[in-house]
C-alpha cells in the first residue's frame, strides 16, 4: 500500500492567514508585478500555500523568517552509541544502525527495534518523535522539484496586507503547487524560485550558502516528481511494497527484514518474478527529470526521515524508495533498470560530507540551469573546509569559478585527482586545459607557486590507436589472438588487453561486487568466435553489465598500445606519435599531456593504461605474492585499495612497496575504514614537528621519490 501522508502533521506547520482572499471572484486584469523587500541578516523568506479548489488560481503569502541552525555540540545525547548498545546485548545479538539513523537488533531468529533486555532504557535507543530538532522554529517544509522548460511560464498571485501583486513562476512549478496544496488548510513551504529573487545576483549567491541550512532544517523535505502518469501509482506502490519489508545498514553493507517480515532474499524472490509491467513502470518513474537535476543531490541528503516522494496525488516515503532501489541493487535486474537505479544511487546514504573530486564529477552529468551551479549546488554535502574557501558570486564568469575551484581543491587536499576530469573534446577557449569544464558531460607539494606547475613522469608514447567502433573488438580480437605473446607485466597480452577494455571491472579486482564476471571468462568470451560472424571480439557474447561497460567507452573513448607495448583506454583526439602519457603525483591514474612548441603541456585527458594504473611508474610493481583488491567502501560508487598477500591471505590498506612513515609524521587513521583485520588507513598525516596535518602521504613527496629512483621532471599546463 502507498502510505498516504497528510495533513496529519501539518497543524504543527499551519501558519495562520488573514489575508484578503480572491476566492470567490475572478480577477479580471493582471494585478502589479510582486515586488521582493529585500532580506535582513540571517533571514530567509517562506511562502504560504493559501487553502484553494483544484482550479482555483494558486495564492500565497511571502513572509520573512530569521534561520538560525542550533549549535549541534549543545544538543543533549539522546541516544547511545552503537559500540555501547553492543556491550549491552546478551550473547548473539548484534545491533545495527540503519539509515534512518535507528537501532535494529538482530539474532539468528530474526530483528527487533526493542532491546533483548526489557530493563534498558528506550530513550538509549529510540529515537524522538521531534528528532532531530526539537521544537525548531520556524516550521516549515522544503520543495525538491525540477525546474522544466524556462519558456513556459505560468502566474500566481501574492497576498500581501493591502493589495494582490503577480508573480510568474515555472509551469512545472505551478502545477506542483496545484496538487500540494490543501483544500482548507494554509501550508507553510521553502520553494528556491519563488523565496529567492532569482533576479538578484547579490542575492542569489548569499542565499546558496545557505541551502544546506534550509534544507537540513525544514521540517521535512518533499520531492516533487511531476504530475500522475498512467503507471506511476503502480511504481510508488511496488516501491513501497518492498521498502516498508527491508532495513539497510548506515553503512549499505547489510540488509534485514523489518521486524515480523520475511528475510530479504524471499522478498527480493518474490519482487523479481513479479511481472514485466512493474519493471516498466519503475524504469519510467526513473526516467522523470528531477532524478537527473543537480540541486536534488544536496536537497535530499541532507532531509531527514520525514522526507516523502510525490507524484501527481500519491505520496510514498523516501526511505521506502532508498531502502528498495538500495535493496535490489545487486539482484538480477533488466539492465536498463539496474542501470537506472546506479544512477540514483548518488541520492541515497548517509549525510556525511562526500569526496569533492568525485561530487565535481558528478555535478558534470546532472542538468542546472546555471552551469557555475555545477560548482555552487554541491557546497552543502562536500568536505567543510572545501566549502569555506569556495565564495559563489554569480556575477562571476563560469570559467573563473571553474578554475577557483579547481585552485582550492589543489591547494587544500594537494592532489591533482581533477585533472583526471579534463578533456580536450570539452575544452572551451577562456578555460586552461588544467581546469575541468563540469558544464559538458565528459566523453567518458605537489605544486609550486603556480597551480599549472606539477611534478611527474613521462612513462611513453602514443604509438598507435584506434578501431572503428563497430569492429573495434573484432580487430582487436585478431590482432592480438594471432600475436599471443606475454604483455610487459609478464601476464597473457590478450588478458591485458581485455582487463583494459573493461577497466579492471572484474570479479577479481573487486570481489564485494558478486555480479561481476571473472576475468578468464571474460578473455574466453574475447576470443570465441560469433556464429553469425565468424570472427571474436563480439560484443553479443559478453554478459550485459560488462557489454555495457565497454561500450560506454564508444562516444570519447579509443584503444592504444604504446611504442614500449602497454595498451589502454584514452580520449578520442589522441594524437600518435605526440601524446605521452604521464604520471603526475597526486593524480590517481596516468594522464594524456600534450606538447607544445613552447615547451608546454595541454591536458588531453586521463587514460587507463594496464600496468600503471597501480602507481607502478613511482613504486614500481607489486612482487608476486601481492594482489590488489577494491573494497567498495560506500555509495559513492568508488573505492579503497586493500592488499592481499596471495600466500598468507593477509589483507592490509598499507601498500607493501611503501616503507613505514618517518619517525617524525604520524599517520591518523580513517574513523570508518580502520579495522582490526586490515590495519589503519590513514587519511590525513601529522607532523611531529609542526604539529601541522595534510592529506599528503610524505612518502611520497618529491624527495622520497628521487631517493627511490624516480626520474621526476616538472609539467607547465596550459
Amino acid at each position: 500500500m502507498v502510505d498516504a501522508i497528510g495533513p496529519e502533521s501539518h497543524s504543527s506547520i499551519m501558519v495562520d492567514s488573514n489575508s484578503s482572499s480572491n476566492s470567490g471572484r475572478e480577477l479580471q486584469a493582471r494585478p502589479p508585478r510582486y515586488e521582493y523587500v529585500e532580506l535582513d541578516g540571517n533571514n530567509i523568506r517562506l511562502m504560504t500555500l493559501l487553502p484553494g479548489q483544484a482550479t482555483d488560481p494558486i495564492r500565497i503569502t511571502i513572509s520573512h523568517a530569521s534561520l538560525i541552525p542550533p549549535d549541534h555540540t549543545s544538543l543533549p545525547a539522546i541516544l547511545w552509541t552503537k559500540e555501547k548498545l553492543q556491550q549491552t546485548l546478551p550473547e548473539g545479538w548484534t545491533v545495527h544502525r540503519t539509515l534512518d539513523e535507528t537501532f535494529l537488533f538482530e539474532n539468528e531468529k530474526g530483528t527487533s527495534w526493542t532491546h533483548p533486555d526489557p530493563a534498558q532504557d528506550r530513550a538509549h535507543y529510540q529515537l524522538p518523535g521531534d528528532y532531530p530538532y526539537p521544537n525548531f522554529e520556524p516550521k516549515y517544509e522544503a520543495l525538491s522539484y525540477f525546474w522544466g522548460d524556462p519558456t513556459k511560464r505560468d502566474t500566481i498571485f501574492v497576498e500581501t496586507p493591502t493589495e494582490t501583486r503577480s508573480l510568474g513562476i515555472g509551469l512545472n512549478l505551478a502545477i506542483a503547487l496545484q496538487h500540494l496544496r490543501y483544500e482548507d488548510t494554509p501550508r507553510s513551504l521553502w520553494i528556491d524560485a519563488i523565496c529567492i529573487n532569482q533576479e538578484d545576483l547579490a542575492e542569489r549567491s548569499s542565499q546558496v550558502r545557505r541551502m544546506a541550512a534550509l534544507y537540513k532544517m525544514a521540517y521535512r523535505v518533499i520531492v516533487w516528481l511531476g504530475p500522475e502518469s498512467a503507471d506511476s501509482k503502480l511504481a510508488l506502490s511496488t516501491i513501497a511494497n518492498l521498502g516498508s519489508q527491508v532495513e539497510c545498514s548506515e553503512d549499505i553493507s547489510a540488509y534485514f527484514p523489518i521486524p515480523g517480515r520475511e528475510e530479504p532474499t524471499l522478498v527480493w524472490k518474490d519482487f523479481i518474478a513479479s511481472l514485466d509491467e512493474h519493471w516498466a513502470a519503475l524504469d519510467h518513474l526513473l526516467q522523470r527529470q528531477w532524478f537527473s537535476r543537480l540541486w536534488v543531490m544536496q536537497e535530499i541528503r541532507l532531509a531527514n526521515r520525514r522526507a516523502i516522494v510525490q507524484c501527481g496525488g500519491e505520496q510514498i516515503k523516501w526511505s521506502y524508495f532508498s531502502r528498495a532501489f538500495l535493496s535490489i541493487w545487486d539482484q538480477h535486474l533488466p539492465q536498463a533498470l539496474r542501470h537506472r537505479i546506479h544512477g540514483t544511487r548518488k541520492l541515497m546514504g548517509k549525510m556525511a560530507p562526500l569526496r569533492v573530486a568525485l561530487l565535481l564529477s558528478w555535478s558534470a552529468y546532472s542538468h542546472c540551469s546555471d552551469p557555475k551551479d555545477k560548482v555552487y549546488a554541491i557546497l552543502g554535502i562536500v568536505d567543510p573546509e572545501f566549502s569555506r574557501s569556495i565564495q559563489p558570486r554569480y556575477s562571476s564568469p563560469k570559467s573563473q569559478v571553474y578554475k577557483d575551484a579547481t585552485v582550492v581543491y589543489v591547494e587544500l587536499y594537494q592532489k591533482l585527482n581533477l585533472l583526471q576530469q579534463c578533456s580536450i573534446s570539452s575544452w572551451e577557449v577562456d578555460l586552461p586545459t588544467w581546469v575541468p569544464n563540469w558544464s559538458e558531460i565528459p566523453s567518458s607539494t605537489l605544486f609550486e607557486e603556480r597551480l599549472n606547475n606539477a611534478s611527474g613522469l613521462s612513462v611513453t608514447e602514443v604509438h598507435t590507436f584506434g578501431f572503428d567502433k563497430e569492429h573495434r573488438l573484432q580487430l582487436l580480437a585478431e590482432k592480438y589472438r594471432r600475436r599471443g605473446s606475454r604483455y610487459l607485466t609478464g601476464e597473457n597480452m590478450v588478458r591485458a588487453v581485455v582487463a583494459s577494455l573493461v577497466g579492471n571491472r572484474c570479479f577479481e579486482r573487486q570481489p564485494d561486487q558478486h555480479s561481476l564476471p571473472h576475468l578468464d571468462a571474460l578473455v574466453r568470451l574475447f576470443l570465441e568466435e560469433d556464429s553469425a560472424s565468424g570472427k571474436g571480439g563480439s560484443l553479443a557474447l559478453f554478459p550485459e553489465n560488462i557489454a555495457h561497460h565497454v561500450d560506454r567507452y564508444k562516444p570519447g573513448r579509443v584503444f592504444f598500445e604504446t611504442m614500449e607495448g602497454y595498451v589502454g583506454i584514452a580520449p578520442q583526439g589522441i594524437q600518435p606519435d605526440l601524446d605521452l602519457i604521464c604520471v603526475l603525483l597526486g593524480c590517481n591514474l596516468p594522464l594524456v599531456l600534450r606538447p607544445t612548441a613552447s615547451g608546454q603541456f595541454q591536458v588531453v585527458g586521463e587514460c587507463h593504461v594496464h600496468g600503471l594504473c597501480d602507481t607502478e611508474a613511482l613504486l614500481g610493481p607489486l612482487s608476486k605474492e601481492w594482489t590488489i583488491e577494491i573494497q567498495d567502501a560506500s555509495l559513492e560508487g568508488t573505492g579503497w585499495p586493500t592488499f592481499v598477500n596471495i600466500r598468507t591471505n593477509m589483507r592490509t590498506w598499507q601498500d607493501p612497496r611503501l616503507p613505514p612513515l618517518p619517525p617524525e609524521w604520524e599517520g591518523i587513521p580513517h574513523p570508518e575504514l580502520s579495522s582490526s583485520s586490515t590495519g589503519s588507513l590513514f587519511y590525513r598525516f601529522k607532523s611531529n614537528v609542526t604539529a601541522k596535518t595534510t592529506k599528503f602521504d610524505p612518502r611520497l613527496s618529491l624527495k622520497t621519490l628521487e631517493e627511490r629512483g624516480a626520474k621526476l621532471r616538472k609539467f607547465q599546463l596550459i
